[in-house]
């Protein structure tokens, strides 16, 4: 008896506290209108539904509004939110829609918000771009969306589809995988792949704030792998980016086999080259000296330009004897130089030392002394 008491005393004391937030609303100023409205959808959906259209007409732009917009979609005064929405300057709606989207995963009212913004407002609900609130609710409705305007194909908004893109990736997560694939066979564009291939990492969630999915970043890996043969030359090398950020590095280094397959020797290895200059000014800068050495460099099909210089770097300072500033007792200044890319064969290599070391001849020096070194084998 005492405990029906007690809870007959707690639900009146709740139903006054209720009506007194009920009286408050109505006569609240703009300044904190937001804030009383979202108590009423707590303790009272049924009224909040019915007073919405006039509560958020009242109600001023911010984090309270925008909530007081969230809880109004929640209690199902869609409407009302969404009139709101549109008296917003863009900065102030986007922010609005983002709220909107925050609170997307936990609420099935609010997925059905976003389900019912895109029909009635067609073009212009991604015009505004309502779709980028959307990449972390994980909600198949959501998915089946977002997906809908990707399969419409890219149009003449492209920076729009890759917008899409990436929020469906976020949202599909694993799920994202094989339609991104799909996606990457089914359009001949060099843009497109590299978007598409960067959306890998989208779905395996890298940079959110859970982390990235381990399951779907070895999945995303896999099925990268298997992409890249078919990949323009941009979208092999986003490939390895996207696999770098996958945490995939043996994989992001084997793709060079594939960016540079032009080049490929007889005997499926790939030819660089490496071109060091030494120079020092010797007997107190009287006798300027300079050596240079050059070296074919092998590789097998595991380094990317920007990689040759330091791997080639770290095998021939060992090996060669670099010695010229300790030969004139003074200091030296030593420069590597490197291709771009691979060479076609050796004829393409024995142009490219004949022209660098025309350029870097020093006119100065007496005899410069050339020096052909060893194949360096990476």
């Amino acid at each position: 008896m005492l405990m029906l008491s007690v809870l007959l005393s707690v639900q009146n004391a709740f139903a006054q506290d209720c009506n007194q937030i009920r009286r408050a609303v109505t006569k609240a100023t703009p300044a904190n209108v937001a804030g009383l409205y979202l108590k009423l959808a707590e303790c009272d959906p049924n009224t909040a539904r019915r007073i919405a259209n006039t509560t958020m007409t009242r109600s001023i732009s911010g984090d309270e509004g925008n909530a007081a917009a969230v809880a109004a979609v929640q209690v199902g005064a869609h409407a009302a939110a969404s009139t709101w929405i549109e008296g917003l300057r863009s900065d102030e709606r986007a922010e609005a829609i983002r709220a909107m989207g925050e609170a997307c995963q936990e609420s099935a009212e609010v997925q059905r918000y976003f389900i019912e913004r895109a029909e009635t407002m067609g073009d212009t609900f991604w015009s505004q771009r309502w779709y980028r609130a959307l990449g972390a609710c994980h909600a198949e409705s959501i998915q089946g969306l977002l997906w809908s305007k990707l399969d419409e194909g890219m149009g003449g908004d492209r920076g729009q589809f890759f917008g899409v893109l990436e929020a469906y990736a976020r949202s599909a997560e694993a799920a994202a995988v094989p339609k991104l694939a799909k996606l990457a066979r089914d359009i001949d564009d060099p843009e497109a792949d590299v978007n598409i291939v960067n959306a890998f990492a989208d779905a395996a969630q890298v940079g959110s704030a859970g982390g990235m999915n381990q399951a779907t970043a070895k999945k995303a890996v896999r099925t990268i792998v298997t992409l890249a043969p078919d990949l323009s030359p941009k979208g092999v090398e986003q490939a390895r980016i996207t696999l770098s950020t996958l945490l995939a590095e043996e994989e992001s280094d084997k793709l060079a086999a594939i960016r540079y397959a032009d080049a490929a020797q007889d005997d499926d290895t790939f030819l660089w080259g490496v071109i060091v200059s030494e120079n020092a000014d010797c007997k107190g800068g009287k006798k300027p000296m300079q050596r240079i050495h050059s070296a074919k460099v092998v590789d097998d099909g595991r380094t990317w330009a920007d990689q040759v210089l330091d791997k080639v770097q770290a095998s021939v300072d060992t090996v060669w004897a670099l010695d010229l500033a300790a030969r004139c007792k003074v200091d030296a200044n030593t420069t590597y130089y490197v291709p771009n890319a691979p060479f076609a064969d050796a004829e393409a290599y024995r142009a490219w030392v004949d022209e660098t070391v025309s350029e870097i001849t020093r006119a100065e020096v007496k005899r410069v002394i050339r020096m052909d070194q060893a194949p360096v084998r990476l």
